[in-house]
Protein backbone atom coordinates (compact mmCIF):
# COMPACT_ATOMS: atom_id res chain seq x y z
CA UNK A 1 0.00 0.00 0.00
CA UNK A 2 0.98 3.76 -0.82
CA UNK A 3 0.48 6.44 1.86
CA UNK A 4 -0.34 10.16 0.71
CA UNK A 5 0.34 12.23 2.84
CA UNK A 6 0.33 16.17 3.88
CA UNK A 7 2.06 16.26 6.82
CA UNK A 8 2.02 20.28 7.83
CA UNK A 9 -1.43 20.66 8.07
CA UNK A 10 -3.69 23.25 10.07
CA UNK A 11 -7.18 23.32 10.75
CA UNK A 12 -7.93 26.98 12.12
CA UNK A 13 -11.27 28.01 13.31
CA UNK A 14 -12.61 30.14 10.37
CA UNK A 15 -12.30 26.41 7.95
CA UNK A 16 -15.10 24.89 6.35
CA UNK A 17 -14.36 21.42 7.38
CA UNK A 18 -16.30 19.95 4.66
CA UNK A 19 -13.81 22.01 2.22
CA UNK A 20 -11.04 21.27 3.98
CA UNK A 21 -12.17 17.52 4.29
CA UNK A 22 -13.18 17.28 0.57
CA UNK A 23 -10.31 19.09 -0.67
CA UNK A 24 -7.89 16.62 1.29
CA UNK A 25 -9.56 13.59 -0.20
CA UNK A 26 -9.34 15.44 -4.34
CA UNK A 27 -5.86 16.65 -3.56
CA UNK A 28 -3.83 13.56 -1.80
CA UNK A 29 -5.50 11.11 -4.35
CA UNK A 30 -3.62 13.85 -7.30
CA UNK A 31 -0.29 13.62 -5.57
CA UNK A 32 0.99 10.57 -7.28
CA UNK A 33 -2.11 9.62 -10.04
CA UNK A 34 0.51 7.26 -11.22
CA UNK A 35 0.28 5.05 -8.41
CA UNK A 36 -0.76 1.20 -8.39
CA UNK A 37 -2.91 -1.02 -5.88
CA UNK A 38 -4.50 0.85 -2.69
CA UNK A 39 -3.24 3.81 -1.20
CA UNK A 40 -3.71 5.06 2.28
CA UNK A 41 -4.50 8.91 2.62
CA UNK A 42 -3.24 10.54 5.70
CA UNK A 43 -3.17 14.48 7.28
CA UNK A 44 -0.78 15.08 9.63
CA UNK A 45 -1.48 18.44 12.05
CA UNK A 46 0.91 20.61 12.92
CA UNK A 47 -1.20 22.79 15.79
CA UNK A 48 0.17 25.79 17.19
CA UNK A 49 -0.45 26.46 21.30
CA UNK A 50 -3.64 28.11 20.85
CA UNK A 51 -5.50 25.56 18.14
CA UNK A 52 -6.89 22.55 19.37
CA UNK A 53 -9.44 21.35 16.26
CA UNK A 54 -7.72 17.75 17.31
CA UNK A 55 -9.20 17.54 20.19
CA UNK A 56 -12.82 18.94 19.74
CA UNK A 57 -13.03 16.20 16.94
CA UNK A 58 -11.94 14.11 18.84
CA UNK A 59 -14.42 14.91 21.81
CA UNK A 60 -17.57 14.95 19.44
CA UNK A 61 -17.17 12.21 16.82
CA UNK A 62 -18.80 9.48 18.63
CA UNK A 63 -22.04 11.88 18.43
CA UNK A 64 -21.45 14.31 14.86
CA UNK A 65 -18.87 14.76 12.14
CA UNK A 66 -19.48 17.52 9.85
CA UNK A 67 -22.49 17.25 6.64
CA UNK A 68 -20.41 15.87 4.34
CA UNK A 69 -17.90 13.66 6.46
CA UNK A 70 -17.90 10.82 9.10
CA UNK A 71 -15.26 11.16 12.15
CA UNK A 72 -14.50 8.13 14.08
CA UNK A 73 -11.95 6.37 16.64
CA UNK A 74 -9.20 4.75 15.54
CA UNK A 75 -7.12 2.39 18.05
CA UNK A 76 -5.03 5.04 18.74
CA UNK A 77 -6.38 8.36 20.34
CA UNK A 78 -3.67 10.32 18.37
CA UNK A 79 -5.66 9.04 15.03
CA UNK A 80 -9.10 9.56 13.89
CA UNK A 81 -10.63 8.32 10.44
CA UNK A 82 -12.36 10.93 8.56
CA UNK A 83 -14.69 9.16 5.75
CA UNK A 84 -17.26 9.63 3.31
CA UNK A 85 -20.56 8.56 2.32
CA UNK A 86 -18.50 6.17 -0.95
CA UNK A 87 -16.82 4.56 1.98
CA UNK A 88 -13.29 6.24 0.97
CA UNK A 89 -11.51 7.28 4.28
CA UNK A 90 -8.40 9.16 5.34
CA UNK A 91 -6.52 9.73 8.48
CA UNK A 92 -6.43 12.44 10.66
CA UNK A 93 -3.02 12.43 12.87
CA UNK A 94 -2.46 14.95 16.13
CA UNK A 95 0.52 16.62 16.34
CA UNK A 96 1.85 19.97 16.92
CA UNK A 97 4.13 23.42 15.65
CA UNK A 98 6.63 24.84 18.30
CA UNK A 99 8.38 28.03 17.99
CA UNK A 100 11.80 28.02 19.69
CA UNK A 101 13.63 30.59 20.54
CA UNK A 102 15.57 31.17 17.47
CA UNK A 103 12.42 31.53 16.04
CA UNK A 104 12.47 28.70 13.90
CA UNK A 105 9.65 25.85 14.02
CA UNK A 106 9.62 22.54 15.03
CA UNK A 107 6.86 20.25 14.29
CA UNK A 108 5.81 17.03 16.80
CA UNK A 109 4.03 14.74 14.34
CA UNK A 110 2.57 12.10 15.61
CA UNK A 111 1.90 12.73 18.85
CA UNK A 112 1.10 16.10 21.45
CA UNK A 113 4.55 15.93 23.93
CA UNK A 114 3.29 19.10 25.71
CA UNK A 115 6.31 21.19 24.56
CA UNK A 116 5.87 24.82 24.89
CA UNK A 117 6.91 27.29 22.69
CA UNK A 118 10.11 29.71 23.00
CA UNK A 119 12.67 26.97 24.28
CA UNK A 120 16.33 26.17 22.82
CA UNK A 121 15.80 24.17 19.43
CA UNK A 122 17.73 21.64 20.36
CA UNK A 123 16.33 21.22 23.48
CA UNK A 124 13.21 21.47 21.71
CA UNK A 125 13.88 18.53 19.61
CA UNK A 126 14.91 16.28 21.86
CA UNK A 127 11.67 16.86 24.17
CA UNK A 128 9.44 15.86 21.36
CA UNK A 129 11.00 12.91 20.59
CA UNK A 130 10.95 11.96 24.47
CA UNK A 131 7.89 12.69 24.20
CA UNK A 132 6.72 9.82 21.97
CA UNK A 133 6.55 12.67 18.46
CA UNK A 134 8.56 12.67 15.44
CA UNK A 135 10.43 15.79 15.28
CA UNK A 136 11.04 17.87 12.10
CA UNK A 137 12.90 21.21 11.62
CA UNK A 138 10.32 23.08 9.03
CA UNK A 139 11.34 24.98 6.37
CA UNK A 140 9.40 28.35 6.15
CA UNK A 141 9.28 31.62 4.38
CA UNK A 142 12.08 33.64 5.49
CA UNK A 143 13.14 31.98 8.48
CA UNK A 144 15.92 29.38 6.97
CA UNK A 145 18.24 33.19 5.63
CA UNK A 146 20.63 35.26 7.52
CA UNK A 147 21.69 34.00 10.74
CA UNK A 148 19.25 31.41 11.00
CA UNK A 149 20.27 29.60 8.58
CA UNK A 150 23.95 29.16 10.80
CA UNK A 151 21.36 27.98 13.35
CA UNK A 152 19.94 25.70 10.89
CA UNK A 153 23.01 24.11 10.04
CA UNK A 154 24.01 23.64 13.80
CA UNK A 155 21.45 22.07 13.82
CA UNK A 156 21.80 19.61 11.27
CA UNK A 157 25.41 18.74 12.36
CA UNK A 158 24.17 18.10 15.80
CA UNK A 159 21.67 15.69 15.03
CA UNK A 160 20.96 12.34 13.78
CA UNK A 161 19.10 11.62 10.68
CA UNK A 162 17.77 8.98 12.59
CA UNK A 163 16.39 11.03 15.31
CA UNK A 164 14.90 14.71 13.42
CA UNK A 165 13.27 15.31 9.90
CA UNK A 166 13.32 17.78 7.71
CA UNK A 167 10.22 20.11 6.31
CA UNK A 168 9.59 21.76 3.28
CA UNK A 169 6.60 23.00 2.20
CA UNK A 170 4.03 24.31 -0.36
CA UNK A 171 5.09 28.39 0.59
CA UNK A 172 8.61 27.58 -0.84
CA UNK A 173 7.74 29.12 -4.35
CA UNK A 174 8.33 26.86 -7.31
CA UNK A 175 11.88 27.99 -9.34
CA UNK A 176 13.50 29.41 -6.17
CA UNK A 177 16.45 26.92 -5.78
CA UNK A 178 16.60 24.71 -3.11
CA UNK A 179 17.62 26.15 0.01
CA UNK A 180 21.65 24.90 1.12
CA UNK A 181 20.73 23.84 4.52
CA UNK A 182 17.85 21.82 2.60
CA UNK A 183 20.71 20.58 0.05
CA UNK A 184 22.37 19.72 3.25
CA UNK A 185 20.15 17.96 4.89
CA UNK A 186 19.46 15.45 1.91
CA UNK A 187 23.39 14.85 1.82
CA UNK A 188 23.38 13.89 5.27
CA UNK A 189 20.30 11.31 5.28
CA UNK A 190 17.63 13.31 6.49
CA UNK A 191 14.55 12.00 5.70
CA UNK A 192 12.52 15.28 3.82
CA UNK A 193 8.57 15.61 4.23
CA UNK A 194 6.41 18.51 2.53
CA UNK A 195 3.40 19.94 3.24
CA UNK A 196 1.20 22.95 2.77
CA UNK A 197 1.12 24.71 5.49
CA UNK A 198 -2.30 26.61 5.36
CA UNK A 199 -2.56 29.56 6.94
CA UNK A 200 -5.08 31.11 9.36
CA UNK A 201 -7.89 32.46 6.74
CA UNK A 202 -10.81 31.44 5.25
CA UNK A 203 -10.44 29.64 2.25
CA UNK A 204 -6.76 28.17 2.60
CA UNK A 205 -8.10 24.86 3.56
CA UNK A 206 -8.54 24.47 -0.03
CA UNK A 207 -4.68 23.74 -0.40
CA UNK A 208 -4.67 20.76 2.04
CA UNK A 209 -3.24 17.88 0.15
CA UNK A 210 -1.90 19.58 -2.58
CA UNK A 211 1.77 18.92 -1.56
CA UNK A 212 3.51 15.92 0.44
CA UNK A 213 5.00 12.61 0.25
CA UNK A 214 4.30 9.27 -0.98
CA UNK A 215 5.81 6.08 0.70
CA UNK A 216 5.40 2.84 1.16
CA UNK A 217 3.37 1.80 4.19
CA UNK A 218 2.79 -1.04 6.12
CA UNK A 219 -1.10 -2.15 7.24
CA UNK A 220 -0.64 -5.06 9.94
CA UNK A 221 -3.84 -4.05 11.47
CA UNK A 222 -4.76 -2.90 15.20
CA UNK A 223 -3.17 0.67 16.15
CA UNK A 224 -2.42 2.66 12.89
CA UNK A 225 0.34 4.86 14.70
CA UNK A 226 3.69 2.33 14.56
CA UNK A 227 2.83 1.62 11.18
CA UNK A 228 2.47 5.66 10.36
CA UNK A 229 5.66 6.36 12.13
CA UNK A 230 7.52 3.75 9.69
CA UNK A 231 6.28 5.35 7.17
CA UNK A 232 6.83 8.61 7.93
CA UNK A 233 10.48 7.67 8.99
CA UNK A 234 11.60 6.16 5.99
CA UNK A 235 11.46 2.82 7.60
CA UNK A 236 9.08 1.22 4.87
CA UNK A 237 11.24 2.65 1.76
CA UNK A 238 12.20 6.04 0.32
CA UNK A 239 9.77 9.12 1.11
CA UNK A 240 9.38 10.77 -2.22
CA UNK A 241 8.18 14.75 -2.51
CA UNK A 242 4.83 15.03 -4.52
CA UNK A 243 2.42 17.51 -5.65
CA UNK A 244 3.10 20.90 -6.31
CA UNK A 245 4.56 24.13 -4.15
CA UNK A 246 2.44 27.43 -5.00
CA UNK A 247 3.88 29.81 -7.86
CA UNK A 248 5.33 33.11 -6.77
CA UNK A 249 2.55 35.38 -6.90
CA UNK A 250 0.50 32.92 -4.60
CA UNK A 251 2.90 32.79 -1.96
CA UNK A 252 2.94 36.62 -2.21
CA UNK A 253 -0.92 36.76 -2.38
CA UNK A 254 -1.20 34.59 0.96
CA UNK A 255 1.35 36.48 2.93
CA UNK A 256 -0.36 39.16 2.68
CA UNK A 257 -4.08 38.13 3.66
CA UNK A 258 -2.25 36.93 6.56
CA UNK A 259 -0.40 40.03 7.32
CA UNK A 260 -3.84 42.04 6.87
CA UNK A 261 -5.73 39.36 8.73
CA UNK A 262 -7.09 37.19 6.27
Amino acid sequence: MTLLADTHVHLYDSYNLDTAFSSAFANLSRLRPDVPGPTCLALFLAERRDCHAFDRLREHCTTSGTSRHRIDTTADDRVLSISRDDGRSLLLVAGRQIATRERLEVLALLGEPGVPDGGDILDTIGRVSEGGAVPVLAWAPGKWTGHREAVVRSVLRASSPTRLLVGDSSMRPRGWPVPAPLREAERQGFVVVAGTDPLPFRGQESVIGRYGISVDAETRGGSPLPDLRASLTGATGPVVVAGQRDSLASVAVRLVRHRLGG
